[in-house]
C-alpha cells in the first residue's frame, strides 16, 4: 500500500478501485519485500548466539504479523487491566486513572468509547472475514451508515477516526516523518493507523493483524506523540507496566492450587547497601521453586521492522538486561537468585521455604512484549543470564530460562483450572525438553 500510494498513482499504475488491481499491488509489495535484507549473511564462524539475534532481526516483524493475536482475548485481557487490577490497590487504581486521563488529551475522547469502537471494528472485521476471498469489499464499513441502529453520535466517530484512519494520499508523508520512504519493511505508520479511509465514508480494515492489536496492548500506543512531536515527560508505558503486573498477579492469585505449588508474590531481597530490590514471585512446590520476574517492557516498533542485529542486541539489553538507576529483568532474576543462595547458606527461611529443600530453581521473565516470543530469543536470553548469576558456585541446579508470553501465561492457566496441567508441571516440562 505504502509503494501504491506513493508511485502508483503518479505513474497511472495504480487502481485501487478494483480487487484485481489492488491483489497486484499486494502481490508486488510482498516480493519486493522479500528481497531487501538488512544485514549481511552470517559467517560461518559466527557464534550461535550472535546468529538468534541476526535471524531475529531479519524476521521479527513478520513473525510479529504471521502469528498474531487472539483479538478477543486482548480486549478481554485490556478491559480486566483497566476494570480489575485497579481493585488490587491504590497504585494500582491511581495508575488506570492516569491512563485514562490521557485518552481525552490524546484522542479528544474517552479510553471506553476508543475501547468500544476497536472492539466493535475488530467483530465487525472477524463477521465478515470468511467472504473476504471471494468479496475483498466484504468487511468496508460506511461511515454514516455503520452506527445508525446506535445512540453514538457520528461526531464521536469521526473523533477516532481522525486518529487510528489514514487516506493513501496521506501515507507517503507518514513514511518521511519516520525517514523510512524507501524502506520495505516498515510497517510503523499503518500499526498506528489500522484502517483506511477510501472515500468520504468508505472505511477499510489496512491489515487485520494490526487491528487486532489495537485490540489490546497496542491501543495504548495512541497515547504517544506522533513523530515530532513534544517529549514526553512521563511515558503511559510506566503506569502500564505496574497494572500488567497487577495483572500476572491476579492471574497467579487466582489459581490457588491449580499452579502447582505455593505463590508468593512481592519479596524484598537485599545484597548491600546500594543493591537491592523485590522478586515478582515465587512459586513453591517440593524441591523446585521457580523465580518470577515480570516486565512490561516494549520493543520500540522502528528496531523490530528497521533495527539490525546490533541494534536489535543494545535494544535488549538495555530494557531486559543492563544495569542502572532501575534494574532490568534478566539481571533482576540474577541478584535474586544470587541472595536466594546467600539466605540459604546463612539458614534463613524466605517466605517460610527451607531453601536447603530446594535443588532446582526455574527462573521465569513474564514478558508484555510478544516479539521475545521469536524462536530462539530465550535461548539468548538464558546465555545472558548464566553469564550473569554464577551458577558454578549454585548449591542448586538452575534450569533453563523461561520466557512466557501473555497468552503463554493465559493458556497456562486455563490448562491448569482445568486440571490437565499445572504451572509449575508446564515450566518442569519446558525445562527437561528445553535441549531439543
Amino acid at each position: 500500500i505504502h509503494m501504491a500510494a506513493r508511485y502508483g498513482n503518479a505513474s497511472g499504475g495504480l487502481d485501487l478501485s478494483t480487487p484485481e488491481g489492488r491483489q497486484r499491488w499486494a502481490i508486488a509489495c510482498i516480493q519486493i519485500n522479500d528481497q531487501f535484507p538488512r544485514n549481511p549473511l552470517p559467517s560461518a564462524g559466527m557464534p550461535t548466539k550472535e546468529k538468534r539475534l541476526h535471524f531475529a532481526a531479519e524476521q521479527l516483524a513478520s513473525w510479529e504479523l504471521t502469528n498474531w493475536v487472539n483479538p478477543y482475548m486482548s480486549l478481554a485481557r485490556l478491559l480486566y487491566m483497566f476494570t480489575v487490577v485497579p481493585n488490587l490497590g491504590p497504585q494500582f487504581a491511581d495508575a488506570a486513572a492516569r491512563l485514562k486521563e490521557r485518552f481525552p488529551k490524546y484522542l479528544r475522547l474517552d479510553f471506553e468509547s476508543v475501547f468500544n469502537f476497536t472492539a466493535f471494528q475488530v467483530t465487525w472485521w472477524e463477521a465478515h472475514a470468511s467472504e473476504i476471498l471471494e468479496n475483498p469489499d466484504a468487511a468496508l464499513t460506511n461511515r454514516r451508515t455503520w452506527l445508525e441502529n446506535t445512540t453514538i453520535p457520528i461526531e464521536t466517530f469521526d473523533a477516532y477516526l481522525e486518529k487510528l484512519s489514514t487516506t493513501l494520499e496521506a501515507i507517503p508523508g507518514a513514511f518521511d516523518a519516520l525517514d523510512a520512504s524507501n524502506d520495505f519493511h516498515e510497517i510503523l505508520p499503518f500499526r498506528r493507523r489500522p484502517l483506511l479511509r477510501i472515500d468520504t465514508d468508505g472505511i477499510a480494515v489496512l491489515c487485520p493483524q494490526l487491528l487486532a492489536e489495537k485490540g489490546g496492548i497496542d491501543l495504548l500506543w495512541v497515547l504517544t506523540h506522533d513523530p515530532g512531536g513534544s517529549k514526553e515527560a512521563a511515558f503511559w508505558t510506566d503506569d502500564f507496566g505496574l497494572l500488567y503486573e497487577g495483572y500476572v498477579r491476579a492471574v497467579f492469585s487466582g489459581l490457588g492450587t491449580s499452579a502447582g505449588g505455593r505463590y508468593i508474590s512481592d519479596i524484598p531481597w537485599q545484597l548491600s547497601d546500594k543493591l537491592a530490590g523485590q522478586i515478582d514471585g515465587l512459586l513453591h512446590a517440593e524441591r523446585c521453586l521457580a523465580v518470577i520476574e515480570v516486565k512490561g517492557s516494549l520493543i520500540r516498533q522502528r528496531v523490530k521492522t528497521r533495527g539490525t542485529a546490533e541494534q536489535l542486541s543494545n535494544e535488549l539489553k538495555r530494557k531486559f538486561v543492563s544495569d542502572g538507576p532501575k534494574h532490568k529483568g534478566v539481571r533482576q532474576l540474577s541478584h535474586a537468585i544470587q541472595w536466594l543462595h546467600r539466605e540459604r547458606k546463612e539458614n534463613r527461611r524466605v517466605q517460610d521455604v527451607d531453601l536447603r529443600e530446594v535443588d532446582l530453581i526455574l527462573p521465569v521473565l513474564i514478558v508484555a512484549d510478544r516479539a521475545l516470543r521469536f524462536p530462539g530469543m530465550s535461548a539468548w536470553f538464558d546465555d545472558e543470564m548464566r553469564a550473569m548469576v554464577g551458577g558454578a558456585s549454585m548449591p542448586w541446579r538452575i534450569g533453563v530460562l523461561t520466557i512466557c508470553g501473555l497468552e503463554d501465561l493465559e493458556n497456562l492457566e486455563q490448562e491448569s483450572l482445568a486440571g490437565r496441567t499445572t504451572f509449575m508441571k508446564a515450566l518442569a516440562q519446558y525445562n527437561f525438553k528445553s535441549p531439543n
